[in-house]
């Protein structure tokens, strides 16, 4: 999931402000507005990161030899790189270059691994600064895909012994995941890919406006 994240914004991080000039460009001209140019950004990206999740789990899924749902799996990578995405957009979107984007990014990320829940649990994290995590697109899918590979959906279907029923559910306990929740933190995840959308076409607004 880690990877997958850095490989979802790297994408981002180093095209997008190369793209922006033809955008200012176009968008001064009247050729179109910010909102239509992001919708077609979308729409082309949801098939390719699909598909990059598909060819990442097909490598991945069975050398490992995982039990949860593959296509489970596969969703959850998706919607998850769509959300960093997202969070590398505005990134790119705020930056004046490819070069100042690379720079803002590494704060943001980091954070996002700290708050993931893999390194450091979140009952450690100072209360004041827990609020962060619900900006953490990684944090939820790593739950999600935890969820799908330890839960008692994939416990219950290939008849796990009792100790590694036990182990599975210490491993959820020890990461603070609640499998009854998986609703909410796909609802976060999706949220996330909303909210920095919106937030990138009003930056991109904004930029165009005072370029011009």
């Amino acid at each position: 999931m880690i990877g997958g994240m850095f490989g979802a914004i790297q994408p981002i991080l180093l095209r997008f402000p190369l793209d922006r000039g033809i955008f200012l460009r176009e968008y001064a001209t009247s050729t179109y507005g910010a909102l239509p140019y992001f919708l077609s950004k979308t729409v082309i990206e949801l098939p390719q990161m699909f598909l990059n999740a598909l060819i990442t789990w097909v490598c991945f899924y069975f050398i490992v030899g995982l039990q949860g749902s593959f296509i489970i799996h596969v969703l959850i990578f998706w919607i998850a790189g769509l959300s960093a995405a997202s969070t590398a957009l505005v990134i790119g979107c705020l930056a004046s270059n490819a070069e100042a984007a690379q720079q803002l990014a590494p704060p943001v990320f980091v954070l996002q691994l700290l708050f993931a829940g893999v390194f450091l649990p979140t009952e450690q994290i100072p209360c004041g600064l827990r609020w962060l995590q619900y900006l953490s697109s990684l944090k939820y899918g790593i739950n999600l895909i935890v969820i799908n590979e330890f839960g008692n959906a994939t416990q219950t279907a290939k008849d796990w012994p009792y100790e590694a029923r036990m182990q599975a559910d210490q491993l959820m306990d020890y990461n603070d995941i609640d499998p009854a929740l998986w609703p909410m933190y796909t609802g976060i995840i999706i949220g996330l890919f909303f909210a920095f959308r919106t937030l990138g076409v009003l930056a991109l607004m904004y930029k165009a406006r005072s370029f011009f």
